[in-house]
């Protein structure tokens, strides 16, 4: 083998090996930057994850809050339509006697006190003054000897009273009651709430 010829090998080889070189120094270099870029994130992101169950709490403190004050504005909605509701129940309790079907209503409102006591029993029927000539004519129409005490103060209705001292209260003011306790639960429901 001539001279040139090994001269000519042991270049190709250099090279070869060179490229080699280059290669894996590439290749290093190019894992070195990776692993950089990879530490530098994880670096910025470490304050973040540090800081992440701080914000997390945060957060859930803030939804906590807003669920609470929208839980709150709809109770008070509701509470208001409540009141709104009685309010007008009330306005017609008061109107009703002005009403050009209140005898009727009356009469349908001392039939049923005397039902609830036994009609033979009762020794007295309890009106407000304003319509205890109103009672009187009922009972003498169905033929109901009872007396009719006008001492009730009420906006309308009676007490249906035995000598044994049992009593049939319906008065207006005792069905807004009942009424009242019985919205008061239907409102409740539509709410998504219980009754208080």
């Amino acid at each position: 083998m001539a001279l040139a010829e090994l001269l000519h090998a042991i270049e190709t080889e250099a090279d070869h090996e060179a490229a080699a070189i280059v290669l894996a120094a590439e290749r290093d270099a190019v894992a070195l930057l990776d692993r950089a870029r990879d530490e530098a994130a994880a670096a910025e992101c470490a304050p973040v994850r540090e800081q992440e169950p701080g914000v997390q709490a945060e957060a859930a403190r803030r939804v906590a809050g807003a669920r609470a004050e929208a839980a709150r504005r709809h109770r008070a909605q509701h509470e208001q339509a409540f009141a709104q509701t009685l309010a007008r129940l009330h306005e017609r309790i008061v109107a009703a006697r002005g009403d050009a079907g209140w005898p009727r209503r009356l009469a349908v409102l001392v039939d049923e006190a005397l039902g609830a006591v036994p009609a033979e029993a009762a020794t007295a029927v309890h009106a407000d003054p304003r319509d205890a000539a109103l009672v009187e004519a009922h009972l003498a129409r169905r033929g109901v000897a009872v007396s009719v005490v006008a001492d009730l103060v009420s906006a309308g209705g009676v007490v249906a009273e035995t000598g044994d001292g049992r009593r049939a209260v319906n008065t207006l003011e005792a069905r807004a009651a009942t009424a009242e306790s019985e919205l008061r639960q239907r409102f409740a429901a539509l709410a998504g709430g219980e009754a208080r």
